[in-house]
């Protein structure tokens, strides 16, 4: 953004909020944070950009956050959705080591996935429909892009260390679970549409990936995300 651009961050999650200061302090960038529901919130003032990150996949009513965004952005703003579709993030990940086709098995998330579209209206697909959405709210030049940016990690990369570690945190992949954890998740997921033999198998994916970056501790790997970035402007 040019020289002199305020940014406000609004989150319900207040370790997240934190992150958000500490990182925009770490690069002396002036900006508010916010701890609040954004669906709950009202501004005084409106944006040139409104931009939410990996959000809408989790949410029970998308289209209804979108339209929130819209309400924050200044006639003439931008309002910017992104988000990385689940179908392709399942299958961008290479473990070198590991074997790919078992990496990219998932049979039992789509019906996790499907599940929870019918009961809560949470769209997994949504990252590939946000730019209709946008056009459907009204609003113009929408478009979309794909960062093509793939996260290869290997030692000889000065950032190794902290890149896997951050990679294996997020998927929760740090240690193996405990015999009782697991069977919670597998109680979990089968409320949400997995068969017991496919909530099984998910752990047990999981367990094999975690136990495979725990006794490889040099381990290369590649991650596409196929981050979707859907846009348009607010008339």
């Amino acid at each position: 953004m040019p020289g002199g651009s305020t940014y406000t961050g609004i989150d319900f999650a207040e370790n997240l909020i934190q992150e958000g200061k500490q990182l925009f302090a770490n690069q002396n960038i002036a900006a508010e944070f916010i701890c609040k529901n954004v669906n709950e919130y009202t501004v005084e003032s409106k944006y040139d950009f409104v931009i939410c990150q990996a959000v809408l996949r989790h949410l029970d009513d998308p289209v209804a956050f979108i339209r929130k965004m819209i309400s924050f952005a200044k006639p003439g703003g931008y309002v910017v959705c992104m988000d990385v579709n689940r179908e392709f993030e399942s299958c961008g990940l290479y473990v070198d080591g590991m074997d790919y086709r078992e990496l990219c098995l998932h049979e039992g998330l789509e019906k996790k996935w499907q599940t929870e579209l019918a009961l809560q209206g949470r769209d997994y697909s949504v990252a590939v429909k946000a730019a209709h959405i946008l056009e459907s709210l009204g609003l113009a030049d929408v478009d979309v892009r794909m960062n093509d940016k793939v996260e290869f990690m290997t030692p000889k990369h000065a950032d190794y260390e902290e890149a896997r570690n951050d990679f294996l945190r997020a998927n929760q992949w740090t240690s193996c679970m405990g015999q009782g954890e697991e069977n919670a998740l597998i109680l979990q997921l089968m409320t949400h549409g997995m068969s017991r033999s496919e909530a099984r198998e998910y752990c047990l994916r999981n367990r094999r990936i975690a136990e495979y970056f725990s006794s490889n501790p040099a381990a290369e790997y590649s991650f596409a995300r196929g981050l979707l970035i859907a846009y348009g402007r607010k008339m």
